[in-house]
């Protein structure tokens, strides 16, 4: 890549550059080049069929269709859903775990209550003497 190719300028958040960044290092090679790699590796997968976008969006290719339908997600990739898991948390990540365990803490203490003072339903109503 040269620097007479053509630029793209693309705003990500601060949370996937970090990854970017990491991923980058560990391949040993610049994070344009990892973004490029990544990118160029979604558009060569192949679905269940064996059809890859790029076949899609070639007019040769049986499969191709000009502004076809959306696509719907249908195949949930394990490896990139636990690639993240090892990393550390970001800031808002650590505050809504904070916010679930000391709700998970507080369902707890509502447990201990009721043990203490069992819910035994309404207290009967007194009885009036008959007239």
């Amino acid at each position: 890549m040269s620097r007479s190719d053509p630029q793209f300028n693309l705003r990500i958040p601060e949370d996937l550059r970090d990854l970017v960044m990491v991923a980058a290092k560990q391949n040993k090679r610049s994070a344009t080049a990892e973004i490029l790699d990544r990118l160029e590796r979604s558009f060569t997968e192949t679905d269940d069929m064996g059809v890859s976008d790029l076949d899609r969006m070639n007019p040769e290719h049986p499969f191709y269709g000009p502004g076809s339908a959306p696509q719907i997600t249908t195949k949930i990739h394990k490896d990139r859903l636990t690639t993240g898991l090892d990393g550390p948390l970001t800031a808002q990540e650590e505050k809504i775990m904070a916010a679930m365990i000391k709700a998970l803490r507080g369902i707890g203490e509502f447990e201990k209550e009721d043990a203490e003072s069992p819910n035994t339903g309404p207290k009967p109503r007194k009885r009036y003497p008959a007239k």
